[in-house]
């Protein structure tokens, strides 16, 4: 396939998901788009990955194998070779639709160098069975990502030049956010729009990487991502007088992860340092869910 021929990359990263891998294989295969590539990143897997890809020979899908690097560093890697004029980024339990890429072509054919657009994404568990349909959001996302992270990586469309400009942060302590933290770089400096169309679907099973019980990390990795929007001036500019509300909506969403897992001192401690950010968050339904579950564990 000739580099110029083809208008999207894929990038996945995996790490001991080879049997998800081998799901996504033929849903890959099934796209009706031809234009394509997908871009497998082995970020150190040790369950078999290596030896199933040793002799892989299918074009439009690339392997590649790096030492263990967390996700931001795996999608990077992808992007550095990727030779499609927008990148997409999948997870290796997730999936796009058979129309997926003719409904992303089409965008782009009509709003001609667009630098990135979401597009839907619904939930069904591993036996295909719809557990929440996708959401219907704004058109312009850049006010709803201040508040919170409304989309995933899988419907997200980047020209190029611009996720060459912008990679994902690398930081481990980050690793969970990584995503988040890029698309508010993003809407700091683009229109990130979104189109209610839906074309891909998130896989929800109980190893997905962001079901972790572990609020130490938790709270480490959303601290990490307030210490790099306070550092960067232009998201300060961008966020605006609505700081402590993002602030306060990080740390009730810390308090909200160390409630569910019964962590009642934590969820107490963060809730108030919400409270004290933002006041406003005394009319948000997460606060009575956070004290719900702090009162009934």
């Amino acid at each position: 396939m000739e580099s110029n021929s083809i208008q999207f990359s894929i990038v996945i990263p995996s790490y001991n998901r080879l049997e998800y891998l081998k799901l996504l294989i033929p849903k890959l295969e099934a796209l009706n788009f031809t234009n394509w590539e997908a871009i497998i990143v082995d970020d150190g897997s040790f369950d078999g990955t290596y030896d199933f890809f040793l002799n892989w020979s299918n074009q439009n899908i690339v392997y590649l194998r790096q030492v263990n690097k967390e996700r931001g560093a795996a999608r990077n890697t992808g992007l550095q070779i990727a030779k499609g004029d927008y990148i997409t980024f999948l997870d290796s339990d997730d999936y796009l639709l058979p129309n997926s890429l003719i409904v992303a072509s089409d965008i782009i054919d009509k709003n001609p160098g667009i630098p990135l657009f979401h597009l839907g994404f619904e939930m069904r568990n591993r036996e295909g069975d719809l557990l929440i349909a996708a959401d219907v959001l704004p058109t312009l996302l850049n006010n709803t990502l201040i508040e919170k992270n409304a989309i995933a990586c899988l419907g997200v469309f980047i020209k190029k030049d611009v996720a060459i400009c912008h990679p994902f942060d690398e930081s481990r302590e980050l690793s969970g956010t990584e995503d988040y933290e890029l698309w508010t770089r993003l809407a700091a400096i683009y229109p990130f729009l979104h189109f209610n169309k839906t074309i891909a679907v998130l896989v929800q099973h109980e190893s997905r990487s962001m079901l972790d019980k572990d609020i130490n990390k938790t709270i480490k990795r959303i601290n990490k991502f307030i210490e790099l929007v306070l550092a960067d001036p232009v998201r300060v500019k961008y966020i605006g007088r609505n700081l402590n509300n993002f602030i306060a909506h990080r740390f009730s969403y810390i308090s909200l992860h160390a409630a569910i897992n019964n962590k009642n001192k934590i969820a107490l401690n963060y809730l108030i340092k919400s409270l004290l950010k933002s006041p406003i968050l005394l009319f948000r339904i997460r606060l009575y869910i956070i004290l719900k579950k702090i009162i009934f564990n």
